[in-house]
Order: C-alpha cells, then sequence, then structure tokens
C-alpha cells in the first residue's frame, strides 16, 4: 500500500488543468487507499496509530501546496491548488513564493482558516496592505507572521498589525521596502505585544538609529534580532543592545560591514544566551575574531558550570567573508560543536 502522501500525488496528474480540478483533488485525499491511512493513524492502539491523522493530513495539504508552488502552478494572482485544500484544521500554512492576490488572503485564506496561529508569506509579491487587514482581522489568533520580501506592503501593514494583530509575538519584514522607519517606530511603541515580541526581522528597511532604540526599549523580551544590511556601527550596537542582552539567543548582522573582531569579543562577553550569529558579508572580522569569540565563550561556559547562565554558541555564519577554506576547516575541527555555515 502506498503511504498517503505518495496515493495523492499520484493520482493528481502533472498538467496544471487536471491538478487544479477539485473533484480531483478529493479523490486523491480520500481514496480507499487514503481513507484506510487516516483510519489506522487516527485510532490508538493495536494499528500503531497516534491519533493524530487529522494532524496528519494536514501535513499532507501543506506538502502539495508548496509542490505546487515550486513547480510554477497558478498565474498571477491565483492559488494553485483548489480551496478545499485550506480549512478550519490548519493552524500552521506555508504559501512561500505563491503567486496570491489579495482576493486569495480576503475570500478564502482568512474565511477558511480562522484557527491559523503561524502564517508565512514570504515573496508573495502581489499582496497588498488591504491582504493584511483581512488576514488579521479574521484570524485573531495569528502568533508568527513572515511578511519578508512582500514588496507592496507599506506601513498601512502595520498600522493593521497595530490595530488587529494584537497576538503577534514573532514578524518578519525584513526587505519590504516601502515600509519607513516612523512605522517601525509606531509598531513597536504602539503595539499592545510588543514587550513580548520574541521575534523581529527588520533586514534591509531603511530605518534609523532610534529605531533600534525604540526596539530594545519596548521589545525587551526578543530572544532573535534580525537587523542585516543596516550599516549600524559597532559603537551604536553595543549602546542601544543592553536592554536585550539577558534573554537575545540570535543576532543577525548580514552585510554590515562595520562589523569588526572587536564587535565579536564583545558580543562573547555580553551576550550570555547568544547561540546564532551571523555574520554573512561581514568584511572586516577574520577568522581569529571568530576563533576567539568561540573559545571565550567555551571558557567562561566552564566558569559557569551547571548554573546555566551562558550557553554555547551553537552556529557562526561566516559566508562571503574574508575567511579561506582553510579558514574553515580550521575552525570546524577546533570547535566541532559549533556549526560554521559557510555555503
Amino acid at each position: 500500500m502506498r503511504s498517503l502522501e505518495d496515493s495523492c500525488f499520484v493520482k493528481i496528474a502533472q498538467s496544471p488543468e487536471v491538478s487544479l480540478n477539485p473533484q480531483r483533488v478529493e479523490r486523491a485525499l480520500f481514496s480507499k487507499n487514503a481513507t484506510e491511512l487516516v483510519r489506522r493513524s487516527t485510532e490508538i492502539g493495536a494499528a500503531g496509530g497516534n491519533g493524530k491523522g487529522a494532524m496528519d493530513t494536514v501535513r499532507l495539504r501543506q506538502k502539495i501546496i508548496t509542490k505546487l508552488v515550486e513547480e510554477g502552478r497558478g498565474m498571477a494572482g491565483s492559488f494553485p491548488a483548489p480551496p478545499a485544500f485550506l480549512d478550519k484544521s490548519f493552524t500552521s500554512v506555508s504559501l512561500v513564493n505563491s503567486k496570491i492576490g489579495d482576493s486569495f488572503i480576503r475570500d478564502t485564506l482568512s474565511m477558511r482558516c480562522p484557527m491559523l496561529r503561524s502564517v508565512d508569506l514570504t515573496a508573495c509579491f502581489y499582496i497588498r496592505d488591504s491582504a493584511i487587514e483581512s488576514l488579521l482581522s479574521r484570524c485573531s489568533l495569528v502568533e508568527r507572521l513572515s511578511l519578508r520580501n512582500c514588496r507592496k506592503l507599506t506601513d498601512l501593514s502595520l498600522e493593521h498589525l497595530v490595530r488587529h494583530g494584537k497576538n503577534i509575538a514573532a514578524l518578519d519584514i525584513g526587505g519590504c521596502f516601502n515600509i519607513t522607519a516612523p512605522g517601525v517606530d509606531a509598531l513597536c511603541g504602539l503595539h499592545p505585544n510588543a514587550p513580548r515580541f520574541a521575534e523581529l526581522d527588520i533586514s534591509g528597511l531603511n530605518v534609523t538609529t532610534h529605531t533600534l532604540e525604540v526596539i530594545c526599549h519596548r521589545c525587551r523580551h526578543l530572544e532573535v534580532l534580525r537587523i542585516g544590511f543596516i550599516e549600524y556601527m559597532e559603537d551604536t550596537l553595543k549602546d542601544t543592545l543592553p536592554p536585550l542582552l539577558p534573554n537575545l539567543r540570535s543576532l543577525h548582522v548580514h552585510w554590515n560591514t562595520c562589523i569588526t573582531d572587536e564587535f565579536l569579543s564583545w558580543a562573547s562577553q555580553a551576550i550570555p544566551r547568544l547561540q546564532d550569529l551571523n555574520l554573512c558579508g561581514c568584511s572586516k572580522v577574520s577568522v581569529d575574531g571568530v576563533s576567539d569569540m568561540i573559545h571565550e565563550r567555551q571558557e567562561a561556559l566552564e566558569k559557569d558550570g551547571n548554573a546555566g547562565l551562558i550557553s554555547a554558541i551553537e552556529k557562526v555564519n561566516v559566508r562571503y567573508t574574508s575567511l579561506s577554506k582553510h579558514d574553515i576547516e580550521a575552525l570546524q575541527a577546533a570547535y566541532q560543536g559549533t556549526e560554521i555555515v559557510y555555503t
């Protein structure tokens, strides 16, 4: 018997016209084999099921949506699968690179999936501010939202986030170049959940030092901060970031050519829970700086013992820096517990 996933993929024909036929998709999802597998996975006990059959079918539908998107199915502004693919059992959905428009968000996604908590709309280039209003006004439980590279969005989307997205805790607006510094300032200053934000990505936005000050003052519980493609001076970061330091575990300063080895040494000592540091494109850092940073953290961990106040540095991204292949190999050999990303 084929797996549930294979059963669906086999029954959905390769041509877009047939793939988008709701009747064919329904047969794929509810064929005899598929129904039997769902029954088995739903039953707890002798059949080996775990009672999570409904969750499995949601996961399957997400995989099919992703596959159809990757194959370029659907015209501009359209969804690459029947609307019936989506229903209230979805608590998360990824539509990365989909050619969907405002009407899909308004009439299908927000209407059929009111229980959504995580939504990834990365690189959905056609959506506008009205789509964000429709989504958040009807899906009030959304906690994680990625709008990365949704280039038509403006500060109005941030106003909708303040008004309707009261549960947002993780937000990615990196690459949304029509969003301004005053818009981000207002978001962090006015959003009711800003003090409980856990993740924020503003990479590539034309923001100011004041924006970073507002973020650090209002969003003190941030664990993940991504501020790539922004030329913040090292002293600015050292002076501004302290309110975040007790909780910060991931810091992305990629493509900031102001970053030097001095900042790495400071980060190792000042950010005790730092586990992930993205230095991609930081051309002034050296292999000695990266090595010393990891080594200093290891020494601090030994002194910390079992107190749990300090975390190991688990990942460092050094792509497009001055480090050579030999440097990378030396780091990997010396610090096998740290993932050195270079490709």
